[in-house]
This record gives structure tokens, sequence and C-alpha cells, in this order.
């Protein structure tokens, strides 16, 4: 999201695709300070990525997490 909370992209998936499989293709090139997600995307590879690019995690973690 931008800094006024606008989605800088967006992709629509059939309702059975968990949108995480979709992740890496939406941060390819981009240079974000933070990267927001809802619960859905709490996977230890995806925020490793997104550390990697030098930019925060800020993602709940699911209810089966015991970090």
């Amino acid at each position: 999201m931008d800094a006024l909370g606008k989605p800088l992209r967006w992709k629509l998936t059939v309702g059975e695709v968990a949108g995480i499989k979709q992740a890496n293709t939406l941060i390819d090139g981009l240079s974000p300070k933070a990267d927001i997600g809802d619960k859905g995307y709490d996977a230890d590879a995806l925020v490793a990525r997104i550390q990697a690019m030098g930019a925060q995690a800020v993602i709940l973690p699911r209810g089966n997490c015991t970090e």
C-alpha cells in the first residue's frame, strides 16, 4: 500500500487459491520500507524474503503460532 493506504498491486485469483501463493509475484521489484499482511501471509519464507529486501514484515501471527 502507498502512504494513503491504497494498494500498489493486486491480483485476482479463484476463491480456492490462497493469497500467499501470489505473494512473491506481488512484491517482485518493489523496495518497500514495510510489507503489511494479514495472518494468511504469516510464513517464515515470505517474512525472510521481505526482510532480505530491507523491509519490515508487519504480518499478524496465525492462531497456531508459538512465537
